[in-house]
């Protein structure tokens, strides 16, 4: 994978998985990770590209785009060529504009592919719910290269390279794409290109709004679980009722054509195989199998969740299922079927 550039990653206490960069146990503002642990940064510039006919050296009206010399690489770098419409945005300004917009300690900070892509990433609001921490991350991704825009957006997981960007930027979509309005301040909020030439100080305004928003949705959502954690499951019986309402049977198919009937029927009943084996599950960890479980709708809602994350079997690895795939899906079914029955 492409990764850290000359070990440019800064983490606030916990150590990332390539070990690469620096680790603090106090809080740093983006400028002061800059230049106390990146040595400054670097410069990014766009150079005319010329071609020689005629014999002599002509201006195409194109440019290249340079990275200079970093603290530990001597050599320029070229990232492609665009028209005079790129914006160069550099390093120190967008941990600047973080600084003056976001107003928090960073969390995360590192630099990526030789330079070309820049994230920082900072803790939202937590709550906490019978005993566990609920956690969020706010996240930017500024491309200073001809093929990376600026992205602004909100995810679970903790950006530390290029395989954590991509499963964070791919579980913003999936939140977008399955807000119910447009208002929700989750998942990909903001998304720009440098032939806009504000586009930082736009991602900058979207950055002030999304903190501000957080804590009135970091409110709604401890609530919710702590109404959760509050409602008693009243016996066996409506806990059966909820999984069946979350994983329901397909029942009697309608009117169909008699030539297709045969493969939709089959295609059913395996689909309801399929939701028996999940309440089956899910019931059974309820019932006491689970890890903490508790007798109410938050453990029914934990319940499905340890299922999902460590029971359902699967061949293929279920990291990305989990966060935004079928899996996160079937999570979401059974949380909104308990919050429809508050």
């Amino acid at each position: 994978m492409d990764g850290i550039k000359d070990n440019m990653f800064y983490s606030f206490q916990e150590p990332a998985w390539h070990k690469l960069g620096y680790v603090s146990q106090v809080d740093t503002i983006a400028e002061d990770v800059v230049f106390k642990h990146f040595g400054g940064g670097y410069f990014v510039r766009l150079e005319p590209v010329t071609l020689t006919y005629n014999g002599a050296p002509q201006e195409t009206g194109d440019f290249g785009i340079v990275r200079g010399a970093t603290w530990a690489d001597p050599q320029e770098v070229p990232f492609g060529y665009v028209t005079g419409r790129f914006k160069p945005i550099q390093v120190l300004d967008v941990a600047r504009t973080f600084d003056e917009m976001v107003g928090k300690p960073v969390e995360t900070f590192g630099i990526l592919t030789d330079g070309r892509l820049v994230f920082i990433t900072w803790k939202m609001p937590s709550f906490e719910v019978v005993g566990y921490e609920h956690l969020a991350y706010g996240a930017i991704s500024v491309g200073l290269d001809n093929k990376n825009g600026g992205k602004l957006f909100t995810c679970n997981t903790r950006i530390v390279c290029w395989n954590t960007h991509s499963a964070a930027v791919g579980e913003a979509e999936r939140t977008k794409k399955n807000r119910k309005t447009g208002e929700e301040m989750n998942g990909m909020i903001y998304k720009g290109t440098k032939t806009n030439p504000d586009m930082l100080k736009h991602m900058g305004y979207w950055m002030k709004a999304i903190n501000q928003r957080a804590e009135k949705e970091t409110s709604l959502t401890e609530n919710l679980f702590k109404l959760f954690a509050n409602k008693p499951i009243k016996n066996d019986a409506e806990a059966h009722e909820i999984l069946y309402e979350a994983f329901p049977t397909s029942g009697q198919l309608g009117f169909y054509p008699d030539e297709l009937r045969t493969k939709k029927e089959e295609a059913m009943a395996e689909a309801d195989k399929l939701n028996e084996k999940i309440r089956t599950g899910i019931w059974q960890l309820f019932a006491g199998a689970g890890t903490a479980i508790t007798p109410d709708y938050y453990g029914l809602f934990n319940a499905t969740s340890e299922f999902f994350c460590n029971k359902y079997p699967s061949k293929k690895p279920i990291a990305e299922s989990v966060m935004w795939g079928n899996r996160s899906d079937a999570i979401n079914n059974v949380m909104a079927v308990l919050k429809e029955r508050l």
